[in-house]
């Protein structure tokens, strides 16, 4: 990763992000901090840098019952939901 580069594309400084994260670790449940290092990441844009999630949460799946697709028109891409799951749940 290219740090003065990423910070001139995208306006943004995840190192100094990362010391503010530091700083606010005592005032964080366990599910906000991983929230928030997976926004510092996701805001880098890059595919080579990632943050992996430690158990259990890296071995949970959602599932939201619909299925998206990407259209053109215009040239411009769009994203719509083009098919749903109506399975129903239990509720407990």
């Amino acid at each position: 990763m290219h740090l003065p580069l990423k910070r001139a594309m995208h306006a943004i400084d995840p190192v100094q992000k990362l010391r503010l994260l530091g700083d606010r670790l005592e005032g964080l449940g366990e599910r906000e901090f991983h929230a928030e290092l997976i926004d510092i990441f996701m805001a880098l844009h890059d595919l080579h840098t990632n943050y992996m999630l430690p158990n259990p949460y890296r071995t949970r799946i959602a599932f939201l019952g619909i299925l998206i697709e990407k259209y053109l028109a215009d040239g411009k891409p769009y994203w719509m939901v083009s098919k749903t799951d109506h399975v129903a749940h239990p509720r407990s």
